[in-house]
């Protein structure tokens, strides 16, 4: 079944943390800047909004997988699962222009900075930082003194070009510098740590799977 979210300690970036809510009784409002609705996420999704202790909201950057789209395969698809009932999400204004292996620079998004500032999320969950889209998200919770949680596959063991992992890690440790990291596994930990981010502040939020759809899907597709 999915994993169960991660437990965000007590911050001192801000008053209006979770501890806040928790005096005030209600939920923790938490948003999620992800890049594209996709059958491997959806179910985790769905989960955590079912849970009384989270107010989430999910903003995707484009609407593929909910619309055909070039997937890289030579062919327009589209995913034959619902990816979108279970939680509340939206969508940003360019989505439907907005191609998730468009280069980094094509995808600005600028309502994304009023939306997480007026949002107030009490911590802000960033899947990756590759679309400048992200990057302005993560640049307004870092202004607005409000937790961030970070999740991206990266790691070291691809050799780069200097000046491109100078400038990362330039960029990327400013953005990142009161961030959280949910590390996938050992390799994308020690990224992370190449990042500034420190122990006290990552967090193990491996993979996971919805378990009772794919058995049912398994009982269906079996032969007679």
């Amino acid at each position: 079944s999915p994993a169960r979210p991660p437990v965000i300690p007590d911050s001192n970036l801000t008053s209006q943390g979770p501890e806040r809510s928790k005096k005030q009784g209600r939920p923790v409002r938490v948003g999620i800047i992800d890049s594209v609705p996709i059958h491997y996420r959806t179910p985790l999704y769905r989960v955590l909004a079912q849970d009384p202790r989270l107010d989430l909201t999910v903003i995707y950057v484009s609407s593929a997988g909910v619309r055909p789209f070039d997937s890289g395969f030579g062919q327009e698809v589209t995913w034959d699962v619902d990816l979108v009932s279970g939680y509340r999400n939206e969508f940003v204004k360019k989505a439907d222009s907005n191609q998730p292996n468009a280069p980094m620079t094509n995808i600005w998004d600028w309502d994304v900075v009023r939306r997480v500032w007026s949002g107030e999320f009490e911590a802000l969950w960033v899947t990756g930082y590759y679309y400048i889209t992200f990057q302005l998200a993560m640049l307004t919770q870092l202004v607005a003194r409000r937790p961030l949680l970070f999740r991206e596959e990266q790691t070291t063991l691809e050799p780069r070009p200097f000046w491109k992992r100078a400038l990362k890690q330039t960029l990327l440790r400013l953005l990142l510098s009161n961030a959280f990291g949910l590390y996938i596994g050992t390799e994308n930990r020690q990224w992370m740590r190449w990042l500034g981010i420190p122990e006290t502040r990552l967090f193990h939020v491996h993979y996971c799977a919805d378990v009772e759809f794919l058995a049912s899907e398994a009982a269906r597709l079996a032969p007679a």
